[in-house]
This record gives C-alpha cells, structure tokens and sequence, in this order.
C-alpha cells in the first residue's frame, strides 16, 4: 500500500512542478513587458517634452548636454533636442567690425585709424566646436579686436605719415589683414579684408601740416611768377636781339651810292607833288638852293 501512494503522489508534484515553472515564466513575461512598458513610456516622455530649437540663416546651434558639447551642430532649421540639452548659438555669416584706435607711426607721430574688417566663423562643424570648447562664442569680437590692434600697430610703426596718406595706405591695409589672417585662421574665424578708412593726426600736426602746404603753395606760386618773368627776359632779349641784326643788315645796306640815289628819288618824288611850292636842296656846306616849283 506505501509502494502504491508513493507512485501515486509521483504525477502529482510534477504537476506541481509544472505549474511553478508556468507561474515562473509567466512572472518573468510580466516584468519583461512591464520594463519595456516602461522604457517606452520614458522614451515617449522624452518625445513628448524635447526642445524645439530653431536655428536662423547664417547660424549654427552647437548642441550640449550637461555642460560639454556633444559633437553635433545643429544647420538651419527646426530641430528637437533633449529636455537636459543646451546649446550656443553662434553667427557664420560674414560682419564689419569698425574701431578708432591712436597708433605712433615711424616718425612717431601718433594718428588715429578709422578701420573696417569683414570676418566670420568657420562654418564648418568641426571648426565650430573647437571654438566654443577653446574661446567660446562671446570671445569673438574681443579676440578679433585685439589681433587687429595688434597687427595696426606693428605695421603703422613701418611707415610714416605720409604714406597713409598715399597709394602706400592700400600697402598698409594688406599687411595687416595678412597679420591679422595668420593669428585667427587657426582658432576658426575667417578674414575676408581689412580697410584703412581714414587717418587722422593730432590737432597740432594738423595745424603744423596746414602752414606747410600754405607754404609750399606760396613757394610754388613764386616758382611760378620767376619762371613766367625769366621768360618775358627771354622773349625780350631774343626781340632785341633780332632788332639790332636787322639793323645791322640794314646799315651794311646802306652804301653812299644807295643813298645818293635814294635822296634823287625823294627830290623828284617831292617836285612833281602838286603840294609842293618850294623845295629847299642842301648843295653844300655853303649854299642852300631853293628850287621854285611851278606846276601851272
């Protein structure tokens, strides 16, 4: 009888068995679902609630999370970022920066600069998350304001006054666009141009500059009043000089056979005038004949 219950109970805690291992595997589909309930759940939640971020033309947003950047730069555009994420926004677009700034030049004269440069990011990813790990995005005028006063200096102090006020101004201007080129390429912004537009020196050179060129004007019209009055001296020599040829040929002309013949030609020009009553002939030292012209 013990033998029989004993094969008797056999099937009994198999069952047993059976149904722990369903409840098991039932409780372990129960989790299961339940975390990837979950996790759907949270991931809807971070759908639900992402940022929208609008990035405008000519920017880029480099994207954040907790403080660091993330390597992706977001284009221009609607995008979504995570609830923790953040971002800097910066400008590619090119833009003028303008600045007086006082520089001595070679002389030592200082003058004041009116300057204009055009420059920009890289507005490659790359180039653009460097610049905000290593600089940051309102490190941008202050870096390219400091590189330009930099190079102005250096290269005005290669040359004077005068040449800012010449064609060697446009000379000037490349150099410093070449120097300030060299010191921002590498930290990610681009230099299109920069333009010297206008030099201007202190009052009391102005003042010193003014009474030189009323000077050298009134030189210059000096220059001008001998230049005119050494030529009239030419014209008239030259005149004169042509006078006294011209009798000098005339007296080498004038033979006393000439003369006498040329006297005749007076004396009979002067008898058959029908004006003429009388006519005084010098003969000699001695007589004076007067002739009685007659015309009836």
């Amino acid at each position: 009888m013990r033998q029989f219950s004993q094969f008797e109970d056999t099937p009994s805690r198999a069952s047993q068995a059976a149904l722990a291992v369903e409840r098991a595997r039932a409780q372990f589909r129960f989790i299961r679902n339940t975390v990837v309930i979950v996790i759907l759940a949270i991931l809807g939640l971070i759908v639900a609630f992402r940022s929208p971020v609008e990035v405008e033309a000519g920017t880029r947003y480099v994207v954040k999370s907790f403080g660091r950047t993330t390597g992706v730069v977001l284009e221009p555009g609607l995008h979504f970022i995570a609830p923790w994420q953040s971002g800097t926004r910066l400008r590619v677009q090119l833009m003028e920066i303008k600045e007086t700034m006082d520089t001595p030049t070679s002389s030592g004269l200082p003058v004041s600069l009116e300057s204009s440069s055009w420059v920009g990011l890289d507005p490659s990813p790359q180039s653009l998350i460097k610049f905000v790990n290593d600089i940051g995005a309102s490190g941008f005028e202050n870096l390219v304001t400091s590189a330009k006063r930099s190079a102005t200096r250096n290269v005005i102090a290669g040359f004077s006054y005068e040449d800012l006020y010449s064609s060697n101004r446009t000379v000037a201007s490349d150099k410093i666009f070449t120097e300030v080129k060299d010191v921002l390429a590498p930290k990610g912004i681009i230099v299109d141009r920069v333009l010297l537009r206008g030099v201007v020196p202190p009052q009391t050179t102005r003042d010193a500059l003014e009474k030189k060129a009323a000077a050298q004007q009134a030189a210059e019209a000096m220059t001008y009043t001998i230049d005119k009055e050494q030529q009239e001296i030419t014209r008239k020599t030259k005149e004169a000089e042509g006078i006294s040829k011209a009798n000098r040929e005339i007296s080498s002309s004038l033979t006393p056979e000439y003369l006498q013949w040329y006297y005749i030609k007076a004396l009979e020009g002067l008898a058959h005038s029908t004006n003429t009553t009388f006519v005084i002939v010098p003969y000699d030292q001695k007589l004076t004949p007067m002739l009685n012209v007659n015309h009836k």
